[in-house]
Formats: C-alpha cells, sequence, structure tokens
C-alpha cells in the first residue's frame, strides 16, 4: 500500500544526479520531473505521475513569438524540462508525457496584448509509440472549435501504455 511505498522512497540510495548528460532548469517544473525520472529508474512501480505547472493564462503581457513575453518564457521552461526528462531517462519508449491545460485561448489578441478563454489548445505529447493525429475542429465566427474532448486524448495514451481496455479504465 502507501505505506510501503513511502518507506521504499525512502529506503532509496542517495540521488546520483540525472544521467545521459541531462541538463533540468532550476524551476519547480524540472525539479518535479527530475524526481519523477529518479523514481522510474528506481524501480518503484510509479505508474501515474501529475505535476502541476502554472502560469498559462495569459490575459495580458502574452508577448508575440519573437519576443520575451509570458508565453515564450513559460514555453521554454517547459521545452527545457522535457528535454532534460527524456534524455534522463535515455529516451524511454516505457514513459509517455501528457502536457494538458485548462487555458484554451481565443486566436486573436485582447485588448491587453494577450488572449482570453477560447474553446482550443494544444496538448502536447511526447514518449514512444506515439501515433500523430490531427484533432477535429471547426470554425465558429472566426474562431477554430475542437471537436476532440481532450479527456480522449490522456485516456487512449493511458490505456495503450497500459495494455488494458477502456472499460478497464474506466472502471478503476
Amino acid at each position: 500500500g502507501a505505506l510501503d511505498t513511502i518507506a521504499t522512497i525512502r529506503s532509496l540510495p542517495a540521488d546520483p544526479g540525472p544521467r545521459n548528460g541531462a541538463a533540468y532548469g532550476w524551476d519547480d517544473l524540472s525539479t518535479n520531473l527530475k524526481e519523477i525520472a529518479r523514481l522510474i529508474r528506481a524501480g518503484v512501480g510509479l505508474r501515474v505521475a501529475t505535476v502541476d505547472h502554472g502560469g498559462w493564462d495569459t490575459h495580458n503581457g502574452q508577448g508575440a513569438p519573437e519576443s520575451n513575453g509570458q508565453l515564450r518564457s513559460r514555453a521554454a521552461s517547459l521545452s527545457t524540462a522535457l528535454q532534460a526528462f527524456h534524455q534522463d531517462l535515455g529516451g524511454s519508449v516505457g514513459v509517455t508525457v501528457v502536457c494538458i491545460s485548462e487555458f484554451g485561448p481565443t486566436i486573436h489578441e485582447n485588448g491587453s496584448g494577450g488572449t482570453d478563454h477560447g474553446r482550443g489548445s494544444a496538448r502536447p505529447v511526447m514518449g514512444g509509440a506515439i501515433r500523430a493525429a490531427a484533432p477535429e475542429q471547426r470554425e465558429i465566427a472566426g474562431e477554430r472549435h475542437p471537436r476532440t474532448d481532450q479527456r480522449e486524448i490522456g485516456t487512449a495514451r493511458t490505456v495503450g501504455r497500459r495494455g488494458s481496455d477502456r472499460e478497464g479504465l474506466d472502471a478503476q
């Protein structure tokens, strides 16, 4: 149970640090992914982990792609952390990362140099045996509206990774 897992984690030897030349950043996302990589390498039986990485709700000062605005800064932090995690684990095909945000921005900029809540968002997925698929969408009044339910993205990856069927997953 949970107490056995805690005891196992406490009994791990000192962390030798990232492997394969991985260079994590100093933000909390990098710190959390580095710890998750350590637990995966230690073989403690970790099957699912979640990490919160806020700051994506950019209603103002979002910045253009070529500027140093909030969005570029957050994307760079995410990129650095994911690249280090992937490298640390040696490109492990047994690990899947799904990034999901509750903030789906509008396509058009608002009056404060940011975006407001819209209906779509990127859902980056990283790992072995990932098949790319374009989400279904439709355009209504100049805005793109997704037809792919974000819950399906995570479920499809989990079902494929765990080798189970959807009914077994829904029952858990």
